[in-house]
């Protein structure tokens, strides 16, 4: 798109920074990731392995969000658990309602149920869940909020980011969107949430860019948590 072009993904390699915008050597960062920067050239970077874990080293900015007492930004160790970060920086949930779920790392996240609310927020711990810290974001949901609403609103983003370069994507987006929106009008089958499973595990083995392979990790986390809300909707 910087060149001008329409914004498709690109065959790798060469990777950017080989070949990237404009045909030149390019490196891409993060805005975070370059943050750290200046405190590891002021202070060193032992200073800056001194806080998180061994294997995720440093701090995480996180984007808390929901039915939280203080929605907004905070700054932890890695490790963290997702209950401290909750409770301690972002007041704990709204007066009156309980935890249902956190749906961490963006759209592109897992939905994580109460039973994992004392997991350590750092790269190794998640990933024995399957889970990404993705973005960073922290969407919390309180115990009336509905878990097939909220993945039908993620579908209709995917549908609505997809590039449609490659079928898989184009495709499948669509799919799941119809799919979750015949569910979530009373009208699917159980069958159709095993086909919702079927797309989004074909779509990250097939897609041509991580866009087409994001759904997975939502569609299969909502389905594998919360399936009784998928089995009560698909019976009235």
């Amino acid at each position: 798109s910087l060149e001008g072009n329409r914004g498709n993904p690109r065959w790798k390699p060469p990777f950017p920074g080989v070949e990237g915008l404009w045909k030149a050597p390019t490196v891409v960062n993060n805005v975070e990731t370059l943050a750290n920067v200046p405190f590891i050239i002021k202070n060193g970077a032992e200073a800056f392995k001194a806080h998180g874990t061994p294997q995720s080293t440093g701090t995480k900015v996180y984007t808390i969000l929901g039915d939280v007492t203080y929605p907004g930004l905070c700054e932890v160790d890695m490790g963290t658990p997702l209950r401290t970060i909750i409770n301690e920086y972002a007041g704990g949930m709204k007066k009156g309602f309980r935890f249902k779920a956190a749906l961490v790392g963006g759209a592109a996240g897992v939905l994580l149920p109460e039973r994992l609310l004392d997991v350590n927020m750092d790269f190794a711990s998640l990933n024995e869940y399957a889970a990404v810290l993705g973005s960073g974001a922290i969407l919390v949901l309180n115990e009336h909020q509905s878990i097939v609403d909220l993945l039908w609103s993620i579908l209709r983003f995917f549908r609505h980011e997809s590039c449609g370069k490659c079928s898989a994507c184009r495709n499948g987006c669509q799919q799941l969107y119809e799919l979750i929106t015949k569910i979530k009008k009373g009208e699917g089958t159980m069958e159709d949430v095993d086909l919702m499973l079927t797309i989004a595990d074909t779509m990250f083995a097939t897609s041509f860019c991580a866009l087409g392979q994001s759904p997975v990790m939502p569609v299969r986390s909502a389905i594998e948590n919360f399936g009784d809300e998928f089995q009560e909707i698909t019976k009235r």
